[in-house]
C-alpha cells in the first residue's frame, strides 16, 4: 500500500520526487524497489510516463550504474569533466567540488583507506526532465578488515548524458570512521 502511494507522488513532480528520496533516505517511506524484481517492474510501470529526455537520462544513469555494480565500470565515468559535486551534510568534505578532477581527488585518502572496492546496489531510479534521482546502499571493507556500509541519494541534472551537477546525501559520520583509519606510509594530509 505504502509502495502504491509512493510511486503515486514521484510521478507528477520533481520537488515531490526529491522529498520521496529524502524522506526514503531517512527510512521514512518504504523504496518504490526494494528488490531487483521490484526494481524491474516499477521502471517497466514508469518507462511508459518518461520523456525522450527522461528516458535518455535513465538510460545513461541506469547503464553507467549497472557497469559500476558489476565492477566493470567506474560510475564517475558519468560525469562531465567540469561537473560540480556538492556532499551536503558537515565535515571538511562536506562542500562543493567543481570539477570531476577536484572531486576524485579529494576522494582519494577514503579511497586509499578501503581493502576492496564498493560495491553498490540500487534501491531506486527516479527521472524529471534532466535531473534523475539515485537511491542506493553501498558495501567495502577497510584496510583494517572493518566493514564499511552507507546509504545514498545522488540527485544528478544531466545534459548530453553527462551529469553537470550532482548533490550527495550520505551518512557521513560513517564515511569519516573509513578516513580516520591509519595508512602505514601516509603523507600528513592523509
Amino acid at each position: 500500500m505504502r509502495e502504491q502511494a509512493l510511486m503515486h507522488l514521484v510521478r507528477p513532480s520533481g520537488l515531490l520526487k526529491c522529498f520521496a528520496a529524502a524522506a526514503l533516505f531517512a527510512g521514512s517511506l518504504v523504496p518504490v524497489a526494494n528488490s531487483h524484481a521490484k526494481l524491474a517492474e516499477s521502471a517497466e510501470m514508469a518507462e511508459t510516463s518518461h520523456t525522450a529526455e527522461e528516458q535518455r537520462n535513465l538510460d545513461a544513469v541506469r547503464t553507467a550504474f549497472a557497469h559500476w555494480e558489476k565492477g566493470t565500470g567506474d560510475f564517475m565515468d558519468i560525469l562531465a569533466d567540469d561537473a560540480r559535486w556538492t556532499i551536503k551534510g558537515s565535515g571538511p568534505d562536506a562542500r562543493t567540488f567543481n570539477s570531476r578532477r577536484e572531486f576524485q581527488t579529494a576522494m582519494r585518502p577514503f579511497a586509499r583507506r578501503l581493502a576492496t572496492p564498493i560495491t553498490p546496489v540500487l534501491r531506486g531510479l527516479w527521472s524529471d526532465g534532466d535531473m534523475v534521482i539515485l537511491n542506493f546502499d553501498s558495501s567495502a571493507t577497510a584496510i583494517d578488515g572493518a566493514p564499511y556500509r552507507n546509504s545514498y541519494v545522488w540527485l544528478l541534472k544531466m545534459r548530453d548524458g553527462k551529469a553537470q551537477e550532482v548533490t550527495a546525501y550520505l551518512d557521513l559520520p560513517a564515511y569519516y570512521e573509513v578516513v580516520a583509519k591509519p595508512l602505514k606510509d601516509a603523507s600528513p594530509s592523509e
